[in-house]
């Protein structure tokens, strides 16, 4: 018997979760002076909402950016976000629109392809610049619309 869609959503979430955990776990020891060892799995999706999301991809750019000596275009929002990946040949779904970016799911992979994209420019220039992020956790694009 096939498996309700929602059912099967979820279970595509939950191991895109465990997938971003491992991943982010992997590069850093703190966000906001908490350790991520204590951060349930569950907790990924919280990365994933507006209030730090852009934020987030952006550290991760900046770290990329100084280990590769590549330079790339601030993020700020969704087409940024969608133009840094495909500048740097991240595996996306074709799919994936700046309307998608909304999803958790497509932010929980997209999280997860910038982290691994972090960890190949780590071991490349076989150095660290941090293991401690500071996320401001506000949502700018919906303040900036007001």
């Amino acid at each position: 018997m096939a498996q309700p869609l929602a059912i099967e959503g979820y279970k595509k979430l939950e191991a895109a979760q465990q997938e971003l955990f491992d991943a982010f776990s992997a590069c850093f020891k703190k966000v906001n002076n908490r350790s991520v060892e204590t951060y349930q799995t569950h907790e990924m999706i919280m990365l994933c909402n507006d209030c730090c999301f852009f934020d987030l991809v952006e550290k991760l750019r900046q770290e990329i950016v100084s280990l590769s000596a590549e330079p790339s275009e601030p993020i700020s929002d969704g087409d940024s976000t969608l133009a840094f990946c495909q500048a740097r040949g991240l595996c996306l779904n074709d799919d994936v629109r700046e309307e998608s970016m909304k999803e958790p799911l497509v932010r929980t992979q997209i999280l997860g392809e910038v982290l691994t994209d972090l960890q190949c420019c780590r071991l490349m220039a076989k150095k660290v610049v941090t293991t401690e992020l500071h996320l401001e956790l506000s949502d700018k694009a919906n303040q900036e619309s007001k």
